[in-house]
């Protein structure tokens, strides 16, 4: 633009020289015009906006304030990493969906222990999906579920399986987690499952190439459901490696090697339950693991581990990690669930109802010699011993 504004100046100064009349002494050239301002345009004077971050970099810092306010007893911040309609679905406890109900859970949560802390050990991750292993500890400080606090401390392993929108926010978490276990622990009950302790270090991360083997790994999953369902203990056996294991956290973290020990487990399974069918909701092939969530469905007709009879019908939630062997076995597995869902205990009692103080009673009528009582309308009999 100046150059094409000083050829037009020098343009007209030539057609003004050419004009007729009587040529007066040259003059010396005038000086040069100065040069029209520069103008910014608004693109150069404006920074370039920041590019917008991945959804993997937005779930990384949904995942590192979630720990941060869960382990700072900050219900309110927790609430807020997740969506509007997001839920928590804390199987077999409790099923919190909205901000405000997530945000009551977190504060209960909170109440229960000060020093509740928390860290993650494994984590796999594919796409807006995250599974967490996560050890937990601390002392329980305050009141929870019926329960007056005990000072005794607990310290068990979860799996939380986390879905996010594409905004980075939590839509939901899976929650998997020993209920009968944590609840001996505050109870300081002998037969406890150890205490666990969080991990100081950084866990070991697991995260999908998104490769063809990994849905092949998946489906693989999918296609061993079949034999779970055919109530034959060993059949389910022969899906074992060898040298495999599988380690149930929803049974206090107990592990049960291949072999005579796993095989009486699954027979102790089928009396148990004679009627169980699994299904699988959902499975992610990574990194040479397979996560996923299955349905447990059936009558509880005897004992399995801490689980007692009811012969009612259950629905349980499970969540596994398993780790194949090159032959299509299960080499080792991981299980998380809460056996509440097999078995749930009964509410808490009410409180005895405050003395009414303000009236004094009337005695009741002595009734006459021989005369039946019979209770009164509604009320209980009391059992016979």
């Amino acid at each position: 633009m100046r150059s094409i504004y000083r050829a037009t100046l020098a343009l007209a100064g030539f057609a003004l020289a050419a004009c007729g009349g009587e040529q007066p002494a040259p003059q010396p050239p005038p000086p040069p015009p100065p040069a029209p301002p520069v103008v910014a345009s608004a693109a150069s004077t404006e920074a370039a906006p920041a590019p917008k971050p991945t959804q993997a970099e937005l779930i990384q810092k949904t995942m590192q304030s979630f720990g941060d306010a869960m382990n700072a007893g900050d219900a309110a911040k927790v609430a807020t990493l997740f969506a509007t309609d997001g839920e928590w679905n804390a199987y077999g406890l409790d099923e919190m969906h909205g901000r405000e109900a997530i945000q009551k859970g977190a504060q209960q949560w909170a109440d229960m222990s000060k020093d509740a802390k928390g860290a993650p050990k494994r984590v796999f991750m594919k796409g807006n999906v995250v599974a967490s292993e996560v050890v937990f500890a601390g002392t329980m400080t305050g009141d929870f579920m019926g329960m007056k606090a005990t000072k005794k401390p607990f310290g068990l392993g979860d799996l939380l399986v986390i879905s996010f929108n594409d905004d980075g926010l939590i839509a939901s978490i899976h929650d998997y987690f020993d209920g009968p276990g944590f609840m001996a622990q505050l109870q300081g009950k002998k037969d406890a499952p150890a205490l666990m302790a969080p991990p100081t270090g950084a866990p070991e991360m697991h995260v999908a190439k998104g490769t063809p083997e990994e849905d092949k790994l998946a489906d693989w999953l999918k296609g061993t459901i079949d034999t779970f369902n055919k109530d034959d203990a060993k059949a389910l056996s022969a899906l074992m490696a060898p040298e495999g294991d599988v380690t149930f956290y929803l049974m206090g973290g107990k592990n049960i090697k291949t072999g005579k020990d796993l095989d009486k487990f699954h027979a102790d399974l089928f009396k148990a339950v004679p009627n169980a069918k699994w299904a699988v909701t959902s499975a992610w092939g990574i990194d040479g693991y397979v996560v996923d969530e299955r349905l447990f469905t059936g009558t509880m007709k005897g004992r399995l581990g801490p689980v007692p009879p009811t012969n009612k019908d259950f629905t349980s939630h499970i969540g596994e990690i398993i780790q194949p062997s090159a032959d299509g076995k299960y080499e080792h597995a991981w299980v998380y669930g809460n056996p509440m869902e097999m078995a749930p205990p009964p509410p808490p009692k009410a409180a005895p109802a405050a003395a009414d103080t303000a009236k004094p009673k009337a005695a009741a009528a002595k009734p006459a010699t021989g005369a039946a009582t019979k209770p009164a309308a509604g009320a209980a009999a009391k059992p016979t011993k």
